[in-house]
């Protein structure tokens, strides 16, 4: 687990640095996503928006 780790920030490092060299910049957006429905699996419960 810890050598698939390392292999994928070293990856992720010089395709950054590379995309870097060309230009590009990195942006960082946020990932918006619905909390899970916790009672939507009850019989007759009503699950919150």
């Amino acid at each position: 687990m810890q050598r698939n780790l390392m292999l994928r920030y070293k990856t992720s490092i010089q395709v950054r640095n590379f995309l870097d060299k060309l230009g590009f910049i990195d942006i960082e957006t946020p990932c918006w996503a619905s909390p899970p429905r916790r009672r939507a699996r009850l019989p007759g419960a009503f699950a919150r928006a």
